[in-house]
């Protein structure tokens, strides 16, 4: 079926205007034809009638499928033909099929010996052979082309050669190979021509299948880096991605995070050498806050544990190590108590003995101000 889709994809067919004869045409599959040639037309898998000699002509001339390239029969079936008519815009109403279902078409004479012989040279080729020969004529193709920013580093490219053409690859010199411009895509499988100049001054056509895919953009360092780096904008570049390689791709996953251990220039940067940077280590004097509408307070904690802007840490009183409270890193030695939503205060010791007290009349008109906090065994 990929082959069927492939040789489709070479078959240059011009715009199609709807084709709707004036009357019905009869279309009688075969079932079996011996055929020449690369291609098979409508006129060589069916019989054609109607009263237009312009009609029947017409529609004989129609491209339906690639002929076989092997001595191996190949069945052509009543959908694939329909199918086929109605993307090239005949109308199938006018037309009334009958005969076979499926018609199987064979090679005609010598084209079946020759089929025959570069199917028995072909098969003695084993599959890493056939994966290095098409990486040779990639090598070639590579060489002789240029996409539209110079550089094919950013893309993924794989080449396909067809069955039946590997021998007549390998035994041609790649400086003999020229590759016709045939306007490639970037992320879908396409054709590709490749003409081989013969010894005999005859060229050979060969349709290769490519697929160009642009790969994904990864961080990487610049730089060499020691263990416990921070790192910076300026220290990581964008780079293709390695194939089956995790990466990093969003700049926020790497900035502001520190090494795990030392790495080399050009590294792809990867999630598991990189940690966040605490902010507050354990046994750290923080600063925290609890904020209600119109109030501020402000007290000083031990730090329990590590944390990293927007991680919870558990924070300890300086006057009673009993009492502890969740907070979330806001920066530097810094913290904001978590505090239930719609609560007008916060005492005891879920709060690390703070309550609030009421806030300067500036913070009502937007300037910021601070409450005091209070132990409960007094102020402070």
């Amino acid at each position: 079926m990929l082959r069927w889709i492939a040789m489709l994809s070479l078959i240059a067919v011009t715009s199609v205007s709807p084709f709707e004869p004036a009357c019905a045409v009869d279309v009688v599959l075969k079932d079996e034809v011996l055929v020449t040639g690369e291609t098979l037309r409508l006129s060589q898998l069916a019989t054609i009638r109607d009263s237009d000699p312009e009609v029947v002509a017409h529609l004989g001339e129609l491209l339906i499928a690639p002929a076989p390239k092997t001595a191996r029969p190949v069945t052509i079936t009543f959908d694939q033909i329909r199918d086929r008519l109605e993307v090239l815009g005949v109308n199938l109403a006018t037309v009334e099929f009958s005969g076979t279902t499926k018609v199987v078409v064979r090679l005609k004479g010598v084209a079946a010996a020759k089929a025959a012989i570069i199917q028995q040279v072909s098969a003695k080729i084993a599959p890493t052979d056939v994966e290095q020969l098409n990486q040779k004529v990639l090598d070639a193709f590579l060489k002789g082309f240029r996409s539209s920013d110079h550089s094919f580093e950013r893309y993924e490219i794989e080449i396909d050669i067809p069955t039946g053409s590997e021998r007549l690859v390998e035994e041609t010199d790649p400086a003999m190979w020229y590759f016709a411009d045939a306007g490639l895509a970037v992320g879908v499988d396409q054709p590709l021509l490749m003409v081989i100049e013969r010894r005999d001054g005859q060229p050979v056509k060969v349709p290769l299948k490519i697929s160009i895919v642009e790969k994904v953009q990864v961080l990487a360092l610049r730089h060499s880096v020691p263990k416990g780096y921070v790192l910076q904008a300026t220290d990581v570049v964008w780079a293709p991605a390695v194939r089956d390689a995790e990466g990093i791709v969003q700049l926020a996953d790497a900035l502001g995070k520190e090494t795990k251990k030392g790495l080399k220039g050009g590294t792809r940067l990867d999630a598991k050498d990189l940690a966040s940077v605490p902010l507050i280590r354990p046994n750290d004097i923080v600063t925290a806050m609890v904020r209600s509408p119109g109030l501020l307070v402000k007290k000083q904690f031990k730090a329990a544990g590590a944390g990293a802007m927007g991680e919870v840490v558990t924070l300890v009183s300086l006057e009673d190590p009993r009492s502890k409270v969740q907070a979330q890193v806001t920066g530097y030695h810094e913290a904001e108590v978590l505090v239930l939503k719609g609560a007008v205060g916060v005492t005891g010791e879920a709060a690390g003995s703070i309550r609030f007290e009421a806030a300067d009349r500036a913070e009502s008109s937007g300037a910021a101000s601070t409450a005091q906090g209070t132990s409960r065994g007094g102020g402070q």
